[in-house]
């Protein structure tokens, strides 16, 4: 009797929980067919008429084809690569890269500093302000990557921006002082708000590769007669020095002898008057 009893007093829930996927394929019916995949245990099935049309991850709730006919080889590949599954992700990742490179972490060394001169070449490079090294969420990032980096301050950027600065002029006078062809020297106005202060000193010169170049080697304020753009500059200290600063004979002379130009210099061009004086100076250099 007690047998009995315990076959009829069935769960419903389990009864329809049991049948609900593998069973409703096949009509309500009842009849059982080979025991379902696994990966349903990560998939909520939806049926329409009876059966099952689309599956949707627990994970994520991305919508997936659930029918038979298709297989679940596709939620599978699915739940490797599901952005909701905890910890699935990074793990197939970081997989996925000791496989790939097994040799990375037996041949990688620390280095502080090339670390902080790379830091300061990608802010740079992105135009990041120097501040980001004082965000919270920047540092957490850098330390998820690498715990053994010290984040150096602010100040400590901004004096690696200025030493690269000076070693990639260094580079660039070298590559133009040694241009076998020559260069020219444009004076171009550049103007935004102080329309029209700015004078921007540009070399164009050919490379040993025959491939022309253009560099921007100097910025001078030139001063003006508008009474709203000398408001602005009034806003700089010592700003009367920058009057007419970039129009004078002797600042083209002095960026001239600062880049070694010199001597190779064969002609200028420039959008404001040059004076005889800065010829004659250009003269006195090659006496």
């Amino acid at each position: 009797m007690n047998e009995i009893q315990d076959e009829s007093a069935v769960d419903p829930v389990i009864l329809i929980n049991s049948l609900s996927i593998d069973d409703a394929n096949n009509g309500g019916t009842g009849k059982r067919r080979k025991s379902k995949s696994k990966v349903w245990e990560d998939f909520i099935p939806v049926s329409s008429g009876g059966k099952i049309q689309s599956a949707i991850c627990k994970h994520c709730g991305k919508r997936l084809s659930g029918r038979s006919s298709g297989g679940t080889s596709h939620l599978g590949r699915h739940l490797k690569i599901c952005p909701g599954r905890p910890g699935k992700t990074m793990e197939g990742q970081k997989n996925s890269s000791s496989q790939t490179n097994p040799s990375v972490m037996e041949n990688w060394e620390f280095d502080q500093e090339k670390s902080v001169e790379d830091l300061t070449s990608l802010i740079i490079s992105n135009l990041c302000p120097f501040s980001i090294v004082k965000s919270t969420s920047f540092m957490q990032f850098v330390a998820s990557i690498n715990p053994t980096f010290n984040m150096v301050s602010q100040a400590t950027i901004e004096e690696k921006f200025i030493a690269i600065f000076y070693k990639e002029k260094l580079k660039l006078k070298e590559k133009v002082t040694n241009a076998s062809g020559g260069v020219f020297l444009s004076v171009g106005i550049w103007g935004l708000v102080f329309s029209p202060t700015v004078r921007c000193f540009t070399v164009h010169f050919i490379d040993e590769n025959w491939k022309m170049n253009r560099r921007i080697i100097s910025y001078r304020c030139a001063g003006t007669e508008n009474d709203e753009d000398h408001y602005y500059i009034s806003m700089f200290p010592d700003w009367q020095s920058f009057c007419n600063l970039g129009d004078s004979d002797k600042t083209k002379l002095q960026i001239v002898k600062d880049w070694g130009i010199q001597q190779n210099l064969l002609g200028v061009t420039s959008q404001v008057p040059v004076d005889n004086g800065f010829i004659s100076g250009i003269e006195a250099f090659r006496v």
